[in-house]
């Protein structure tokens, strides 16, 4: 099975980008539940290649910049699938308005691991975000 640096009963994200990289750089915790990762957070087996096809697993796997999100889920039940989507994808945001993080595309997979087991789900890609020409060459103030 896939080995996963995730604690028990928490709701996780990964955002894998194709196209920007963070060089030979370790783990930037960002905060208590955001970090950005060089290389994959996760070791994906033959199980993973099920649930993602072989060629969603090579892309991953190859990918240089990954944005990780987790949220510690309280005993009560409680989704907090929404909260970390919005999470990374704001955080995504801000870098394409900083002028990085562009990408030709990627794959964000979601799950938890409420009661100790890994659950995954849900798994989609990230669509190409590319720099804004400016076509008119009006010059910013």
């Amino acid at each position: 099975m896939a080995r996963w640096q995730f604690p028990a009963n928490v709701t996780f994200g990964c955002r894998a980008l194709d196209g920007p990289s963070l060089g030979p750089s370790e783990t930037i915790q960002l905060s208590s539940s955001l970090a950005v990762h060089a290389r994959p957070p996760v070791d994906l087996d033959a199980t993973w290649q099920k649930w993602l096809g072989s060629i969603q697993v090579r892309q991953f796997s190859e990918s240089k910049f990954f944005i990780v999100a987790q949220l510690k889920n309280p005993g009560l039940p409680v989704n907090n699938l929404e909260r970390i989507e919005k999470l990374i994808h704001a955080f995504h945001c801000g870098l394409l308005l900083q002028g990085y993080a562009y990408c030709s595309g990627g794959l964000e997979v979601c799950g938890n691991t409420d009661h100790g087991h890994l659950h995954v789900g849900p798994i989609g890609p990230v669509f190409p975000h590319h720099p804004v020409q400016n076509p008119t060459g009006i010059q910013a103030c």
